[in-house]
């Protein structure tokens, strides 16, 4: 009869796992010695590491972009600032204030969705104007 290593409970002769623990029993050359393997469960302390690690990395470099996008450039609909800058596919920058990407350009209501207009400058709208602008 021995012990069980981790958590020291008697194992009965012949034995494969700790009946208290559950944990696996290694057999020595000895009969009467036995070593216990522990179930390994370090893959979920990685885990435990890894994902808060790669949220606050994703959150840290979205903030930083957030940041360095910010211009005090005069909005290119109604002067104020700050704003953000878009990069236009001509390789210029249109900027937009708050309150202008927050409502529809031509409708007033909430801004959903916005593009690049033929002048190179962004423009905020609703879905229902997005969809009459885009199905014509």
């Amino acid at each position: 009869m021995g012990y069980c290593g981790n958590c020291g409970e008697k194992i009965e002769k012949g034995a494969n796992f700790c009946g208290k623990c559950g944990a696996v029993v290694e057999k020595e050359q000895s009969e009467h010695v036995y070593d216990v393997i522990a179930p390994k469960n370090n893959s979920a302390r990685v885990w435990k590491i890894i994902i808060p690690s790669l949220i606050v990395g994703v959150i840290v470099i979205w903030g930083f972009m957030q940041l360095m996008s910010v211009s005090d450039k005069p909005c290119d609909w109604c002067g104020h600032s700050p704003t953000v800058a878009y990069k236009e596919s001509d390789g210029s920058y249109s900027y937009v204030c708050k309150e202008c990407r927050k409502k529809c350009a031509w409708c007033g209501k909430k801004a959903t969705r916005h593009y690049e207009n033929m002048m190179h400058k962004e423009v905020f709208v609703c879905e229902e104007t997005y969809k009459k602008m885009h199905d014509d």
